[in-house]
């Protein structure tokens, strides 16, 4: 009886309506699916997008700690996925392990007016504290010149680089 209680339950709960199907997106749909939830994603499917596509782009250069803290979530939990995926790959004959390697952490670098990128710093310090996402380094435009010669920022620029995202 109770098994058919969970069907019935199933049957009439509503989809969960993700919309955007960048890293946040997929990471929410799939989450969301892995814990029972029907699902629907939508995505405009535009080739100019972050985290659209192939790019999957995700970083934590940002001012809102809710974002941030998504960012986080999504960036763990795609690595996750990739490490099932690669699991599987090796256990069938039929996958490639190498094509099972999506998601990859370069690095990022964001450059604006100081006031802002300044306050982009202390909200990843904030919200992030001592995990390895939160490493970044603050450069004045004359540090950005040295080490990225082909940049070039005004005096009341700076440059947020953080080396995992």
């Amino acid at each position: 009886a109770a098994g058919a209680g969970w069907y019935l339950y199933r049957k009439q709960q509503a989809p969960t309506l993700v919309v955007g199907g960048g890293v946040m997106g997929l990471s929410t749909a799939t989450a969301l699916a892995a814990s029972g939830r029907k699902v629907i994603l939508v995505d405009a499917a535009h080739p100019i997008r972050g985290s659209w596509g192939i790019t999957r782009a995700s970083h934590f250069r940002m001012e809102d700690p809710e974002l941030l803290q998504m960012g986080l979530y999504s960036s763990r939990y795609y690595k996750q996925l990739q490490e099932q995926y690669e699991a599987e790959a090796r256990r069938s004959p039929d996958l490639k392990v190498e094509d099972s390697h999506f998601y990859h952490c370069t690095g990022s670098a964001m450059a604006g007016p100081k006031e802002q990128i300044e306050n982009i710093a202390v909200c990843v310090k904030k919200e992030l504290g001592d995990l390895p996402e939160a490493q970044h380094e603050l450069l004045s435009a004359s540090e950005v010149e040295q080490r990225f010669p082909q940049l070039k920022l005004d005096a009341d620029e700076c440059l947020i680089y953080m080396p995992i995202g």
